[in-house]
């Protein structure tokens, strides 16, 4: 039986078996990738992206680092999702961005936090 112990650092995650320890590389427990939407704080707007590191590409987004939001900001992130999935993650993101039915419903169940 396996039993996880997260210490006040999580790079001190180590896994026990009976008396075996085994430590797993940190990025196989916690790379997470996302699929956020950000709105345009100005015109209300919405975005779709997919990123590793949700914070640096907010941070791209606003300083006009993204060509296909660039001089269109100031955003802010309005709903993300998490995977452990690479592809699981551009397939959500694909289907926001191309199937409208996904949008709209993804749009009713997070009506208040685009406002």
């Amino acid at each position: 039986m396996w039993k996880k112990s997260i210490c006040a650092n999580y790079k001190n995650l180590v896994l026990y078996r009976c008396k075996k320890i085994i430590h797993p590389p940190p990025l196989l427990l916690f790379f997470m990738y996302y699929v956020y939407v950000i709105r345009n704080i100005k015109n209300g707007k919405l975005y779709f992206g997919c990123t590793s590191d949700l914070k640096s590409r907010l941070e791209k987004h606003n300083t006009n680092k993204v060509i296909s939001t660039k001089y269109k900001g100031p955003w802010e992130v309005r709903y993300y999702e998490a995977f452990f999935s690479k592809a699981d993650a551009f397939s959500r993101e694909k289907k926001l961005k191309q199937n409208y039915r996904g949008l709209q419903e993804l749009k009713k169940r997070i009506k208040e936090s685009l406002k």
